[in-house]
Parts: C-alpha cells; sequence; structure tokens
C-alpha cells in the first residue's frame, strides 16, 4: 500500500479504536458478570502466555476464549492486541473464524475481531484479516482501506448473519450482472463464496432463492474464460452437486487445439509443493540456436493447476515456437487460508520454502531438462501471482532478463532493494477501471525505472481479468521484453 507511513498509522489506529455502536445486542449477562471479572486476569495471562509457546498454543487459547458469546474474551484480545506477536495476532482471527469454517454459528464479536487485524499497522495480521473478511463481505478490501472502513462503519454493529446475508444477494445481482467486468469481478470471489456455501446452510437456501444457480450456469456458458467457467462450476458444485452445467459447445475443437502444446506434470525431488507443468516445446519444434526462450508462469487466483489449459493457449497463440512455458503450481499448506504466494518478507506461517526459492529450484530444473536461453529467460504473474514475480526480478542473482506483470499491486516495502532490477525490462499491463488501482502499476513503472530498470506500462479496457485482445495484449509485451535493450 503506497501511502505515506503516519497516514496509514493514523487511520488504523482509529479505526482500531472506533467505539463499537450501541445496539449489537451481545453485551455480558448480568448474571456471568461477577464470573468473568474473576477470569479477566487468567484469560489474560493465558493469552500472554500462549504467545510465548508458539502459534499452536495461541490458537487453542482464542479458541477458548471464542467459545463463549460472551464479550469478556473479545475485551481480553482487544486489550491486549498491541502486546501480541503477529504470529498471534493472525491465530486469535483463525479461531474466531473456527466456528464458522466447522459449520458453527458466526461469533458475535467476529468483526470487530477482524478489524484488529484489519486496522493492525503490520501487514502479517491486516492479511489474515481480508482474506477472512472476502468470505463475509464477498469484496476484497487488502488494497483500499478506504474502502474497508466505509464498509466496516456501515456494518460494525450489524449481526454478523445478516451482513453475510446481504453480500451474498449483492453478489448474485453482480454475477448476473450484464457488464462484463463486474461480472468477472464478482467471479473472482466465487472461492471465498464456497468456503461459506460449504459451512452454511442457512446461506445456501439464502442464495438459492436469489438465484444463484441461474447465475453460475450463465458463468459456465460457451465464449466466457475458463477462469469465469471455473468459478461457475465451482459454485454449482457447493451449492447443488447433481446440477452440473451442459459442457460449452466449443470444449472439443478446443481440446484437439491444445494436442498441439503438450504438458507434463514435474515434481522437483518428488516433493508435491515443489510443482511445475512444463508446456512445450511444440510438437515437432526442433531446438533453437542457443536454447529455448522461456516464460516462467506464476498464475493468479489461486495459482492452481487449473490454469493449465489457458497456458498452453498463451503459448500456441502468444509466444513464438522457440518458447517453453513452465507453470509453477502454488503450493498448498494447509485446508485453511493461506496466501497464494507467500514470500520471504511476506510469509504464510506453514510455508516449508518461500515463492522465491521454488522460482530458483524450477530454473535449475529446467534447464537439466532443455537447454535454456538465460538471456531471454522471463518471469510472467498477475493478480496474485504479481508480488512474488516483483520479488524475484528485484534479486540480482535471479537468473531472469526481465518479467510481465498484469493486474497487480506493487508494495516496494514488501520486496529486495529495487535496484536489484537494474538492467532488466519490465511490462506492466493494466486496466484503468481495474479494482487494483491503476496507481501502483504507475508506480511499478516510476520507481523502477529510477532503479534502472527498463519498463513500459501499457492499458487496456474491462476492468480486473484478461479481456478483449488477450493473445495479442500478451504477444506484444513478450515482444517487447524480447527487444527492450
Amino acid at each position: 500500500m503506497n501511502l505515506r507511513p503516519a497516514l496509514v498509522l493514523l487511520t488504523l489506529a482509529s479505526l482500531a479504536h472506533a467505539q463499537t455502536p450501541a445496539g449489537r445486542g451481545v453485551g455480558k449477562p448480568a448474571a456471568q458478570a461477577p464470573a468473568d471479572a474473576t477470569n479477566r486476569e487468567q484469560m489474560t495471562a493465558d493469552l500472554l502466555a500462549a504467545d510465548k509457546e508458539g502459534w499452536r498454543a495461541v490458537f487453542s487459547r482464542g479458541q477458548a476464549l471464542a467459545a463463549s458469546t460472551s464479550d469478556v474474551g473479545f475485551e481480553v484480545v482487544r486489550d491486549h492486541w498491541a502486546k501480541l506477536s503477529d504470529e498471534a495476532k493472525q491465530q486469535l482471527q483463525k479461531a474466531w473464524m473456527f466456528r464458522h469454517l466447522k459449520g458453527g454459528s458466526m461469533h458475535p464479536r467476529l468483526l470487530d475481531v477482524l478489524n484488529l487485524g484489519a486496522t493492525d499497522p503490520n501487514p502479517k495480521p491486516r492479511q489474515f484479516a481480508f482474506t477472512y473478511l472476502k468470505q463475509i463481505a464477498l469484496e476484497d478490501f487488502s488494497e483500499d482501506i478506504e474502502a474497508y472502513r466505509k464498509w466496516h462503519v456501515a456494518n460494525g454493529s450489524r449481526k454478523v448473519e445478516e451482513v453475510v446475508e446481504d453480500s451474498f444477494r449483492r453478489w448474485i445481482e453482480e454475477l448476473k450482472s450484464d457488464d462484463v467486468s463486474t461480472r468477472d469481478g464478482a467471479a473472482a470471489l466465487a472461492r471465498d463464496a464456497v468456503t461459506t456455501l460449504t459451512t452454511s446452510a442457512t446461506i445456501r437456501k439464502i442464495a438459492t432463492d436469489a438465484g444463484l444457480l441461474d447465475a453460475a450456469e450463465g458463468l459456465t456458458a460457451p465464449g466466457n474464460s475458463e477462469v469465469v467457467v471455473q468459478a461457475g462450476s465451482d459454485i454449482l458444485r457447493a451449492i447443488n452437486p447433481d446440477r452440473t452445467p451442459a459442457p460449452p459447445s466449443a470444449k472439443p475443437a478446443a481440446d484437439a487445439e491444445l494436442t498441439k502444446m503438450p504438458t507434463q506434470t514435474v515434481l522437483i525431488g518428488n516433493d508435491k509443493h515443489k510443482r511445475y507443468e512444463l508446456i512445450g516445446p511444440r510438437e515437432g519444434a526442433k531446438m533453437p540456436e542457443g536454447g529455448y526462450h522461456l516464460l516462467v508462469i506464476l498464475p493468479g487466483g489461486d495459482g492452481g493447476a487449473d490454469f493449465n489449459p489457458f497456458l498452453r493457449r498463451i503459448a500456441l497463440k502468444a509466444l513464438p515456437a522457440n518458447y517453453i512455458v513452465a507453470q509453477v503450481v502454488a503450493p498448498v499448506w494447509s485446508d485453511k487460508a493461506q496466501m497464494v504466494w507467500p514470500t520471504a518478507k511476506l510469509p504464510d506461517e506453514k510455508m516449508a520454502f518461500p515463492t522465491e526459492q521454488l522460482i530458483r529450484e524450477v530454473l535449475i530444473d529446467l534447464k537439466a531438462r532443455h537447454a535454456i536461453n538465460t538471456q531471454h529467460t522471463y518471469l510472467m504473474g498477475w493478480s496474485s501471482g504479481g508480488p512474488p514475480v516483483y520479488t524475484c526480478v528485484t534479486m540480482p542473482d535471479m537468473p531472469v532478463a526481465g518479467a510481465f506483470v498484469a493486474m497487480s499491486v506493487f508494495k516496494p516495502d514488501l520486496l529486495p532493494a529495487l535496484e536489484g532490477a537494474k538492467g532488466r525490462a519490465v511490462y506492466l499491463l493494466h486496466s484503468p477501471t481495474d479494482h487494483i488501482r491503476i496507481d501502483f502499476a504507475k508506480a511499478a513503472e516510476e520507481k523502477l525505472a529510477a532503479a534502472g530498470a527498463r519498463t513500459k506500462l501499457t492499458t487496456y479496457q474491462g476492468g480486473h481479468g484478461w479481456k478483449g485482445d488477450v493473445f495479442g495484449e500478451i504477444r506484444r509485451g513478450i515482444q517487447w521484453l524480447e527487444t527492450s535493450k
């Protein structure tokens, strides 16, 4: 978030200390007051001791504090929040969400706990908060603290279940929208919605009555992008597994097209967390003089293997025949909410290694399999895949010549020194109407150029996601990288 630190801290502090409006209806019962007052000191001591023991102890203590609907557990957390480690703050938010994720009721102070995380001055607690808030609000506030502030003012004192119901009704209308940008933006939140749909029978019924089945089937229509079709399929499986979409009529022809671009799964060291899909060389292609040009891609969204058909089409329609593509598959470190592409400066608590290490090992493995032209080795990432690409391209010892980043954020404080990109080419693609502000791309263009990189920002219409002449846009970006000197 490229805001002045003082302004950020002032905004976050004002939010964190805002008084909870009256009328929530969850004040502690009079009969519980003496016992709660007696227990408060012990609860506090147990929480602070758990923080010293590690994240498992904090999570266990957090579950105990969240077990009661009394305000006391929340008040203990709130009053001592500033004393806690970032890891403890993450685990406490998880504990309050735990009842919901396991199919139980939502804690009446859940929004208050997440507000502590969302307004924390440090990025790790905020990341957990905004991940969980996406399942409640069906909005992504991670890059717009002002939008979150307005949302919290409007919803922070309401019952959580009512907030979720309203969020789903609004989201379903967006899925039905004739505006492609609005519809695709809503579809991008499908997996967050699915988490709530699979844990709440009440929300499933509300969503069904509001027309979610028809909206989801509309997403699977021929002509929609693979990401949107997948979102529709995920929703249908979550809400009604017996109702599956008819396959698009163009699918057989598309599958035949993909046979021209072979793909194979590679597990480095037979480690499932070190997986990539090797796409190419093309059928019948001869190794070019100097070795194959290489594009290593970190997809957006969940970074999963499902993007493979789209990436094979990139290889077929946007890249010269002398290219091979490596699709890195985001490791899944746990079955809970996590960062898609954690890095050394923004780690996931469960990760065994950061994304930049995985990229380095992929490059080493590829060079053992094929002759690779290091002067034409590039990284590509969009949306969630953008930040780790920025990380790698600013590492001076990473053997890449440049990078293609689309529709993503740029946060220099979470990157190595920008001077590490000196001499490399960085191509940026961003829509002015993207919900991720184009200011991020403009800052990347300016600051990386000042650090010695060659940069170019190109815009397109349509908002977040791949829109319009997708393969033409990618082709032009790769050509620029190839020829930029």
